[in-house]
């Protein structure tokens, strides 16, 4: 695929993870794709690589914590099966406390299909989300 047709894809992955429609999100995952988030897993537990099926759980759990939530896409680079994505989030929790954070993700992806995900994004605003949600 052209990095045009990645960047799209990417995009479409995006647009479902914003919209919270997982089932067709996780579609654009091959099988063997992994998610690692910034951080390791000893002392962030949210940090360090995932297989696609704990990407699901992971994620399907974050997601159904909130009444609502966006995912704003700011830019996006593509270089043949690479794509860099800066986007923002916000979503109100449970008890109406706001979450909202900042990313870069750089996902790989091969034969229309989305391979690898690296994400970076602010710890801190997790932490002191978690703290007064849960």
């Amino acid at each position: 695929m052209s990095a045009e047709e990645n960047r799209k894809l990417v995009l479409m992955f995006c647009r479902y993870l914003s919209e919270r429609k997982l089932d067709p999100m996780f579609a654009l995952l091959s099988e063997d794709s992994n998610w690692s988030a910034v951080g390791q897993p000893e002392t962030f537990k949210y940090g360090g690589p995932k297989t696609k099926s704990r990407s699901v759980e992971f994620i399907s759990a974050f997601l159904n914590a909130f009444k609502d939530f966006r995912f704003d896409v700011q830019s996006s680079t593509a270089d043949g099966d690479r794509v860099a994505i800066e986007a923002t989030s916000r979503g109100t929790g449970a008890k109406g406390n706001i979450y909202e954070n900042q990313y870069l993700l750089i996902f790989r992806c091969r034969d229309g299909l989305i391979i690898n995900i690296r994400e970076f994004f602010d710890q801190m605003a997790v932490l002191t989300y978690e703290k007064k949600e849960f």
